[in-house]
């Protein structure tokens, strides 16, 4: 079935203008995708090759110069340790350490030479110092590196050398600074800095101190030419534009691969850019461009801290990234055959898909127009064929989908036109519902202001008879503190009558036991003044035992005195007489302190005699005032039973008082529930009015608002109905199978 309808103008599909922007094939952006996919792993593997190469060229030149330094530092070394072993040695031979005082000296000597010098002449030296010139000749001789030999002495600054060479008058070699160095140093052997003669001749000097019995006796040195380090580093080849330059730690160039007539110079002399490298970090990399040529610089220092040299590293940046250069090449040659290789490979891939993609291109301009009755081919098994068979199915649901909704848009048109027709007579009905309500509305106004005068009344006598209440509420109270007052001073005259009672007992017993005391107190008095008595004759007997060891002490001196007379016959009696003065003498001691003991007993004895008294004179007058309290306390709990009995009447009366203004307060108190209960009823009335009020403005409102809404919708089903009938219009515009 074909529905009628407007069609609209169909698209050139093949066209390469979309919205405005130029199309870009699809054939164009597969290639593309293609291309991106086989070229990254190219690229990858490619970049990771130039770095790994690049750094293992860097590495393969790092390493052969630092074998190269090595090497030689280790080559040198050796070298001047067997040298410097050698002159320890030599110092430490007889022949030397007592050259002291035995080699020429030429502090005092003149010139005899035409040039003003003084001359070395080996045929008249004396004969140790022609044994000490004869044995450096022998070393001198055997070693090719060894220029000379010097030794000097500290006595009177005399000096040899082999060669012989000229001095002049006056020369002292204790003044010299090859000299003074090895004396003020600590070691004692030191390696003089590099000395570099007009020649380019590289010397330095191994310098000993010689010593007798741990004194100074001079210095030994020994000249070593390095000259030949030279041939040595200009052998050492690394890469094609590598050079090594070898200085020494005041920075003068010992030997230089590149450039042999710059040794001898400072290395600043080379460039400016040299201070900065001298001053680097060993095996840090320093990257400099002199003449547009960048360079590579690297510092290491000597493993002879005696020598404190360094060698430097000086390479063209070019040849370690040659190699590296090369395989990007390769690279980039590889990566264009891919693109070539890649572009009708991804061509031919693309056909089939592109072909597909113009028959829906086509069937979509078809259903742009509305025509629903266009279907792709279904062409093999693979994802293109489910492509075709899913777009063919869709476009038969969409088909199902229009067909349903024209039928419903038909019968959605019936029913607007129906639904407009009732909501006419809606408005109509809620218009006249609003009048009535405005109505009602009046009257239940006019109810509510009677309710409320007569609120505001009712209101005005509950006030009044709270107000008679607080005064009957403020008597209650007065009446109920007026008895409690009363009842808590009889209470507090029993209390009181209770304590009095138990005090008259405390009092009575408190008489008894001052009664007792006061017995007590004579008794202690009288034996007190016994006891002072009886103390007397103790002093009178302490002074009859001192008479009696004065006494013994008289006889045992006679008798001292007749042993004495009886020479060796009273010898025996001597003996116990002296023993007897002893004990006679210490019985008066003793006799002296019991005498000294007793008199402070005596005095604290009459002391406490006179207490005594003292002590019976104040508890008889405690005695006298317990019965005036006594008598006090009897008169006091008299006035105390009056008082109670009183007190009684006039709680009674405050208790009848109490109980006629309780039943005026209980009166007062129902009459204000009552009126409360009147209020609250026309309270409840008042708010039963207000809310029927509100309620009456809600539905008011209510019912503009459903008029309003009843309008609206009315105008809602008029467009309802005019949407209807476009949708039916659309609907039949698709063109649809039968």
């Amino acid at each position: 079935m074909i529905l009628s309808g407007g069609m609209h103008e169909m698209k050139n599909s093949n066209s390469n203008i979309v919205n405005g922007k130029k199309k870009i094939p699809l054939k164009f952006k597969y290639a593309i995708i293609i291309i991106v996919l086989a070229a990254i792993p190219a690229i990858s593997v490619g970049v990771g090759a130039y770095l790994y190469i690049v750094n293992q060229s860097y590495e393969k030149l790092d390493s052969a110069f630092y074998d190269a330094a090595s090497e030689f530092d280790s080559n040198l070394g050796i070298f001047l340790d067997n040298l410097s072993k050698l002159n320890s040695s030599i110092v430490k031979s007889d022949l030397i350490k007592n050259a002291n005082g035995k080699i020429t000296s030429y502090i005092n000597l003149k010139a005899d030479e035409p040039d003003g010098t003084v001359k070395m002449n080996p045929a008249a030296f004396g004969k140790e110092e022609k044994e000490i010139y004869d044995m450096m000749k022998t070393f001198v001789d055997s070693y090719d590196s060894i220029p000379y030999m010097t030794v000097a002495t500290e006595t009177d600054g005399g000096i040899l050398i082999y060669p012989a060479t000229n001095r002049k008058p006056g020369y002292d070699a204790r003044t010299r600074s090859w000299y003074k160095n090895c004396v003020e140093n600590e070691s004692e052997q030191i390696l003089s800095d590099l000395y570099i003669s007009s020649s380019n001749d590289i010397t330095v000097e191994i310098t000993d101190k010689i010593l007798l019995n741990g004194k100074l006796q001079g210095v030994f040195s020994t000249s070593v030419n390095l000259s030949y380090i030279k041939d040595i580093i200009a052998q050492k080849a690394i890469g094609k534009t590598g050079a090594i330059i070898a200085i020494d730690k005041t920075g003068a160039i010992i030997a230089h691969t590149k450039s042999p007539e710059s040794v001898g110079k400072d290395i600043n002399s080379l460039g400016s850019e040299y201070a900065e490298i001298v001053q680097a970090e060993d095996g840090q990399n320093i990257y400099k461009t002199i003449d547009s040529k960048k360079y590579i610089f690297k510092l290491i220092s000597s493993q002879n801290k005696k020598l404190g040299w360094r060698y430097i590293l000086i390479l063209e940046y070019d040849e370690y990234t040659e190699v590296g250069r090369k395989v990007l090449y390769r690279l980039i040659f590889v990566i264009v055959l891919i693109i070539i290789f890649s572009i009708p490979i991804s061509y031919l891939m693309s056909l089939k898909i592109v072909k597909l993609l113009k028959k829906i291109g086509t069937a979509m301009a078809g259903i742009e127009t509305g025509d629903l009755t266009t279907y792709l081919p279904v062409d093999g098994n693979d994802e293109i064929g489910q492509i075709s068979e899913y777009f063919n199915r869709t476009i038969e649901k969409i088909g199902d989908s229009i067909k349903s909704i024209g039928t419903n848009a038909s019968i959605m048109k019936n029913v607007g036109e129906e639904l407009s027709a009732n909501m006419m007579e809606t408005a109509a009905t809620v218009n006249q519902m609003t009048t009535d309500i405005e109505d009602t509305k009046e009257q239940i106004m006019k109810q509510s202001y009677g309710v409320k005068d007569t609120a505001s009344a009712i209101q005005e006598m509950i006030e009044t008879i709270k107000q008679l209440d607080s005064h009957i509420e403020m008597q209650t109270a007065s009446i109920s503190d007026s008895s409690s007052a009363v009842e808590q001073m009889v209470a507090n005259i029993q209390s009181v009558n209770t304590i009095l009672q138990k005090n008259k007992t405390l009092i009575e017993k408190l008489e008894e036991k001052s009664n007792d005391v006061k017995e007590s107190v004579t008794y202690t008095a009288r034996v007190t003044q016994e006891i002072s008595a009886e103390s007397d004759g103790l002093l009178e007997a302490s002074s009859v035992i001192q008479h009696i060891a004065s006494q013994t002490n008289l006889l045992a001196m006679n008798a001292a005195i007749e042993a004495a007379h009886a020479g060796e016959a009273g010898k025996g009696f001597a003996v116990v007489s002296d023993e007897i003065r002893k004990l006679a003498e210490e019985s008066s001691l003793q006799g002296k302190n019991i005498t000294s003991v007793l008199k402070a007993l005596k005095a604290k004895i009459d002391k406490i005699a006179d207490d005594s008294v003292n002590a019976e004179k104040i508890v008889n007058e405690s005695f006298q005032l317990t019965e005036a309290v006594k008598m006090q306390e009897d008169t006091i709990l008299n006035a105390m039973l009056e008082q109670n009995e009183g007190s009684g009447l006039l709680l009674n009366s405050v208790s009848d008082i109490s109980a006629v203004t309780d039943e005026v307060k209980s009166g007062s108190s129902e009459m204000l529930v009552n009126s409360d209960k009147v209020l609250s009823e026309i309270n409840n009335l008042t708010s039963v009015t207000e809310k029927i009020i509100i309620d009456m403005n809600a539905i008011a409102s209510g019912v503009v608002q459903i008029n309003n809404a009843v309008n609206e919708v009315n105008g809602i089903a008029q467009k309802n109905k005019l949407g209807t009938e476009n949708l039916f219009m659309e609907v039949n515009k698709f063109k649809l199978k039968r």
